[in-house]
C-alpha cells in the first residue's frame, strides 16, 4: 500500500521493460487528509523496520540458544556445562523482554501470558489516517522500547553478545570446539 500521488510503474517481459505512470488516489471514504495517510505511511514503515530488528534479535538469540543445547550434548565438561547454563539463562532474560517464551501457541495463552513487544498486533490495528491518531501513535515509545530491549547497558542482547558469548567462544575454544555464531540472515523487507 502507498500513500496518495504519482508513481512510476515498471514491467519487465521477455527481456523488456514498461514503464508508465500511475496516480493513486486517496480513498474517499478516508477521514485522513493526503499529508495524514503520508505520515502515516511514514510512520508504519519505521514501526515495521524497528520490528524487523526486534524480531531479527529474536531469531538470534534463538539461534545461540540452540547452538548452545547442541553443545552441551558435546561435552561432559562440567564447567563449560555451567557456564553454557548460564549463558542460556542470560539470552532467555533478554529474550523474554521481547516475546513471551512461555507461549505455546495454544488458544488460551494470550490469556494466561500476555504479549511481549515483539508479539503485540495492538499497534497495527490502532493506526488510522488521521492526524491525531499518527501523532498519538508516532509519541509512543516502540523504537526506544526496541532499542533498549535489545542493547541496553545492563543485560540487553549486544551486550550479552559482545561479552558474555564471546567469553563463551574462547571457553570452547580452548576445549577445541566449534564456536557459537550470532548471525542470522536478514529477511529482505519491503519499504
Amino acid at each position: 500500500m502507498q500513500p496518495p500521488g504519482t508513481y512510476t510503474v515498471k514491467l519487465s517481459v521477455g527481456g523488456r521493460d514498461y514503464t508508465q505512470q500511475l496516480r493513486v488516489l486517496k480513498d474517499p471514504h478516508s477521514a485522513g487528509t493526503e499529508a495524514d495517510i503520508a505520515a502515516q505511511q511514514t510512520m508504519l514503515t519505521a514501526l515495521r523496520r524497528d520490528l524487523d530488528e526486534a524480531v531479527d534479535a529474536v531469531n538470534s538469540a534463538e539461534l545461540v540458544r540452540a547452538q548452545i543445547v547442541n553443545l552441551k550434548n558435546l561435552t561432559q565438561d562440567t564447567e563449560l556445562r555451567r557456564a553454557a547454563d548460564e549463558l542460556d539463562q542470560k539470552l532467555t532474560a533478554v529474550e523474554g523482554t521481547l516475546v513471551e517464551l512461555r507461549a505455546t501457541g495454544r488458544g488460551q495463552d494470550g490469556v494466561r501470558f500476555g504479549s511481549k513487544l515483539v508479539q503485540s498486533s495492538a499497534i497495527w490495528r490502532t493506526v488510522s489516517p488521521t492526524a491525531t491518531t499518527s501523532r498519538r501513535i508516532s509519541r509512543w515509545p516502540f523504537t526506544r522500547i526496541c532499542r533498549i530491549a535489545s542493547s541496553a547497558p545492563q543485560g540487553g542482547l549486544s551486550e550479552v553478545f559482545n561479552r558474555e558469548l564471546a567469553a563463551f567462544n574462547d571457553m570452547l575454544r580452548r576445549a577445541n570446539l566449534p564456536g557459537v555464531v550470532t548471525q542470522t540472515t536478514r529477511r529482505p523487507s519491503n519499504p
